[in-house]
């Protein structure tokens, strides 16, 4: 067995199906085909139940996929050392206007400050698996319920619905929560309706269907500076921006939560960089 097998098994157990893992991989469906059939004759097990609606991990698959992953996760922690045994890269994923407007500048200034230390920043809405290692240090919305990881709760964040002012001439002064049914809704791509802020956006419309929506915040940010229609941002951003907040009893405050893998606790890089974003972010925090 080797472990681009392995990697099939991955694949296969987190997508439960032959294309689709093909995709992931970047590589054709017969490919994954050929190589699953040898894994389990490597392994001499039966570990995937192939039906109609795909591949599913039999309970001895499941076992295998448990060890696979912990293998995953220690292996991509291994390209993230320098030759001094040292963790010099590490991968920070932040959330995405909170990452673009406030820690960038602040994490890239560091990394000049130290030129052996490299970062690789994600910032998007969709949150990292930190069972798979997709991340070192994780600033998140929403506390995870387990995992491997050191966590510090940094304060609240508050967001509020919000328009530009010459979109807002037009109207008269905001209430109700009716009167939102009275506006262009911006909203989320159907594909993240989970997100706490399209379920908030849900509730306060009553369901109305947008008429925009997108898969990012920035994009939903440059809607309404542009006079586009309403839509719910962090008050920090609209306040920056100039935006005019609509039912400003309406608010949404949203914990803030700095992770930390437990396998960097005692990192100095990942201390000064944890320090860094905690700094950074107090005074924007209720």
């Amino acid at each position: 067995m080797n472990w681009d097998d392995t990697k099939i098994l991955l694949a296969i157990g987190r997508t439960g199906g032959l294309s689709r893992s093909a995709k992931l991989l970047g590589i054709s469906v017969s490919t994954v085909h050929r190589r699953a059939v040898e894994l389990e004759k490597s392994l001499n097990a039966i570990l995937f139940s192939r039906d109609s609606d795909g591949y599913t991990l039999t309970q001895v698959g499941k076992h295998f996929f448990s060890l696979a992953e912990k293998a995953e996760e220690h292996l991509i922690a291994m390209e993230r050392y320098n030759d001094q045994g040292q963790q010099s890269l590490f991968r920070i994923a932040l959330p995405e206007l909170i990452g673009q407007q406030l820690l960038q500048s602040k994490l890239t200034a560091l990394q000049l400050k130290y030129p052996d230390l490299q970062l690789e920043i994600s910032t998007s809405v969709v949150p990292v698996d930190f069972s798979r290692r997709e991340a070192d240090i994780i600033l998140r919305l929403v506390r995870p319920e387990s995992g491997r990881y050191i966590i510090r709760r940094l304060g609240q964040l508050e967001y509020g619905l919000y328009g530009s002012k010459d979109y807002l001439a037009s109207f008269t002064e905001h209430t109700e929560m009716d009167d939102l049914l009275n506006h262009r809704i911006i909203g989320w791509d159907r594909s993240l309706q989970y997100t706490f802020l399209a379920q908030w956006m849900r509730e306060l419309t009553q369901d109305a269907v947008p008429a925009l929506s997108f898969d990012n915040m920035h994009s939903q940010l440059r809607a309404v500076i542009e006079g586009q229609g309403v839509t719910a941002l962090p008050c920090f951003v609209a306040k920056a921006s100039g935006l005019v907040p609509i039912l400003p009893e309406q608010t949404l405050k949203q914990d803030v939560w700095l992770m930390r893998h437990l396998d960097t606790k005692n990192s100095d890089y990942s201390t000064l960089i944890s320090e860094t974003i905690e700094k950074e972010l107090q005074e924007y925090l209720l």
